[in-house]
């Protein structure tokens, strides 16, 4: 999870099924290790080092100067091939044109996008055109139907 801070006293609990590890990265909090200690959530120095542990990606920071294109080409650099982005942010902290590189190359498999950076939807933007398009897209690696599985809860084949 990618975040700035919580609202409230606790960060949100994952809901995934155990056993899983929770990682979390920020660059705002302050008394970082007490909360990855009190929550029992693994805490990731850099958003580098998140992206390179994380099956799954959750971004939740509010849209300022500072998080403006955070998830973009250097993130994705770092990234976990065959990862899953979810972003509920503000849709101009995660890049999409860096997204959709990211997608062409399999190191994001899926993305989740809540809202875009302009609404509505840009036919610009080669992610949104190749949706619109129907576009074809490299075959999935591996790990897609392992991931599928985990998603709608099955051994993946093979």
């Amino acid at each position: 999870m990618v975040s700035s801070a919580w609202a409230g006293s606790e960060p949100p609990r994952p809901c995934v099924p155990r056993p899983s590890t929770w990682t979390w990265c920020s660059t705002t909090l302050t008394n970082r290790t007490a909360i990855s200690s009190r929550f029992g959530v693994r805490r990731a120095d850099s958003l580098a080092e998140l992206m390179g542990q994380c099956d799954f990606v959750s971004i939740h920071t509010p849209l300022t100067a500072e998080t403006r294109g955070l998830v973009g080409a250097e993130a994705f650099a770092a990234a976990k091939k065959g990862m899953i982005l979810i972003n509920t942010a503000r849709g101009p902290v995660a890049d999409i044109d860096a997204l959709y590189d990211a997608m062409k190359d399999n190191t994001v498999l899926a993305a989740g996008l809540d809202v875009l950076p302009e609404e509505p939807a840009n036919a610009q933007r080669r992610l949104i055109a190749a949706w619109q398009n129907n576009e074809d897209w490299n075959p999935p690696p591996p790990a897609a139907d392992a991931a599928f599985g985990l998603l709608h809860a099955r051994e993946p084949a093979g």
